[in-house]
């Protein structure tokens, strides 16, 4: 049985009384609340640092690969051929066009993704954009959107529906990058990846909104010496306010060329609401980027020819053949070839013009010669033109005679003139008889009928007429009015490739053919010559003083003045006037540092 001990307090000595043994358990109890108390407030610390280092971490990886993006629209680019840099400008969607993957790729021989194919699955985007045409280089289309629905259509229907998107906060929207363009497959991709997550276009608990993710600044007028504005800003303050907000559409096509800014702004939220208010924190970043080239500025019309094998009068490129060699004119003067894969392009101001195709001998047309069409600043117009092998002979004829009266129409008292030249622009050339009459037995076709006026004569009449023969058989006749005027002059020069930029003419640098050039007389009549396969051209005037105009050809721009004024020519005396051009793309997208100059800037908030 074991032994038990019994311990005895020395003689005064006392234990807890009850009252102290409560008042050490409610100390302890204190104590202990405290401490958990400490440990749940540090935990609810952590995980709101936690959710808000989330937040911005995702918008800071949203708006560098936005910026980094961005800076490169417009590289690359078919700029000649009206390829535009922004192609869709809206408050929460962004597309553009850049030449960014591969990282390394070739001009000649662009790697995937290529320029979208428009005879290709995929070839729009839809509701954002379609491209006019099919360009032969590497740069893709990149979109930034909320809109994860692929309508074209940012809404209510785009959030929740991405993994990413399930989170408390109902203004988590998923920004989505999307690749669009020719890949190896055969298809045009659409390539899409979330990139971050970002306050869409829902008001919060106040009923506020939150700033647009892209907002943009145009040259509204096109002149650099006034300010810019800020789309959607009714009000002209420069800042959006809430109404503002709400009433946000995209930039209008015709506009985008005049886009100077992009300011993006990413609205980082919790994905966790704070406290009972049930507010989600929230905290903005901002990145802007420039765009300025005056190339961008200059419209583009460009089309294909093509052999419309099935006469449906639309091109099909998987089996229709381009058609090079083709004439392709301006109601400007401006004149253009197609080149081996048939297309043609002229640079031009906005407004309305008229292009005009002639066919070459043994085709006739599927489509109408003859378009007219609008073109936006710094956008593009597309006119193709279809033909097929024709059969059958028509003739151009007609009558030069000296035009006493000068009325333009020749009568009784009117004779024709011998020996006058009349030339066809496929190289044709014949001479008048003694009743000043000449003719040509061509295959159905298109064609330009240039009369040459003789030594001391000047015409009435205009001396370059188009005329179309459509069947066989057919005769249109074409008739020039000469009149005697005394003496003449010589007015000649070249176009010249003005490779050193040094604006004189070296005799190695190449002639420009197909040129036009306008010869304004005394009078105000106008008379037109073009250059020849060496840049050449020459025309014999009577004396007097004359204005030498150079319509500069597609994709060139000049390094000396388009206008020789008040050129005097005396009578068996020739002068020179000389045109040097270079090509414009020359000129395109060189990123500079800022505040040097107004070509293209990046700059990054």
């Amino acid at each position: 049985m074991p032994n038990l001990y019994r311990t005895r307090l020395p003689a005064g000595a006392r234990g807890f009384s009850l009252v102290e043994v409560l008042v050490a358990t409610a100390l302890l109890s204190i104590v202990t609340v405290a401490a958990v108390t400490s440990f749940r407030g540090s935990q609810k610390v952590s995980r709101t640092a936690s959710v808000m280092g989330e937040a911005q971490q995702s918008a800071r990886v949203a708006i560098d690969l936005m910026t980094s993006d961005l800076r490169a629209a417009g590289f690359g680019l078919d700029v000649a051929g009206g390829q535009a840099a922004l192609v869709h400008a809206g408050p929460w969607d962004l597309a553009f066009n850049a030449n960014i993957e591969p990282r390394q790729d070739s001009v000649a021989n662009p790697g995937f993704p290529r320029a979208i194919n428009t005879a290709l699955s995929g070839a729009s985007i839809p509701g954002i954009y379609t491209p006019p045409s099919t360009f032969a280089d590497g740069a893709e289309t990149i979109r930034y959107t909320l809109d994860s629905g692929g309508d074209g259509v940012v809404d209510s229907t785009d959030v929740g529906d991405d993994p990413e998107e399930a989170t408390p906060n109902p203004r988590d929207y998923v920004v989505r990058k999307e690749v669009y363009g020719e890949l190896a497959d055969g298809t045009n991709g659409g390539r899409s990846e979330p990139v971050g997550l970002v306050a869409g276009p829902v008001a919060n608990n106040q009923n506020l909104l939150p700033s647009p993710l892209f907002s943009y600044w145009l040259d509204h007028d096109n002149d650099d010496t006034t300010a810019d504005i800020l789309h959607g800003d009714a009000d002209g303050d420069g800042d959006l306010s809430q109404v503002e907000i709400a009433a946000l559409t995209p930039v209008p096509t015709a506009s985008l060329a005049l886009v100077t800014r992009c300011v993006m702004t990413v609205t980082a939220e919790d994905g966790e609401p704070t406290g009972s208010t049930g507010q989600y924190r929230s905290r903005e970043l901002i990145s802007s980027v420039s765009f300025r080239n005056e190339i961008r500025r200059q419209g583009v019309i460009s089309g294909t020819v093509y052999q419309d094998s099935d006469g449906s009068g639309t091109f099909d490129p998987a089996t229709e053949t381009p058609l090079s060699g083709v004439s392709v004119r301006l109601n400007t003067g401006a004149a253009a070839v197609t080149g081996a894969n048939g297309t043609y392009a002229f640079q031009v101001a906005s407004g309305a013009y008229t292009v005009t195709e002639f066919d070459q001998p043994g085709y006739t047309s599927t489509t109408s010669n003859v378009v007219s069409l609008s073109v936006p600043t710094g956008g593009l117009a597309v006119a193709d033109f279809g033909d097929r092998p024709g059969s059958g002979v028509g003739t151009i004829q007609g009558t030069v005679f000296n035009d006493l009266n000068t009325n333009g129409t020749q009568n009784g008292a009117e004779g024709g003139l011998e020996g006058v030249i009349v030339t066809l622009h496929t190289g044709q050339s014949d001479t008048t008889d003694a009743y000043g009459f000449y003719s040509f037995s061509v295959p159905v076709a298109s064609y330009t009928v240039v009369e040459v006026d003789s030594t001391g004569y000047t015409s009435t009449t205009t001396n370059s007429v188009d005329v179309t023969l459509t069947y066989d058989g057919e005769v249109v006749v074409v008739d020039f009015g000469d009149v005697y005027v005394g003496s003449t002059g010589t007015i000649e020069g070249t176009v010249y490739n003005d490779a050193d930029h040094d604006a004189f003419f070296d005799f190695t640098e190449a002639g420009i053919p197909d040129v036009i050039l306008k010869i304004v007389h005394p009078s105000g009549l106008v008379d037109s010559v073009v250059s020849n396969g060496n840049g050449y051209y020459s025309i014999n005037v009577p004396a007097g003083v004359y204005h030498v105009v150079e319509q500069d050809p597609s994709g060139y721009t000049s390094t000396t003045p388009n206008s020789s004024l008040n050129r005097n020519v005396k009578a068996d005396s020739t002068i020179v006037v000389n045109f040097g051009d270079i090509l414009a793309n020359t000129l395109s997208f060189t990123v500079v540092a800022v505040g040097t100059t107004n070509r293209s800037l990046a700059i990054t908030a």
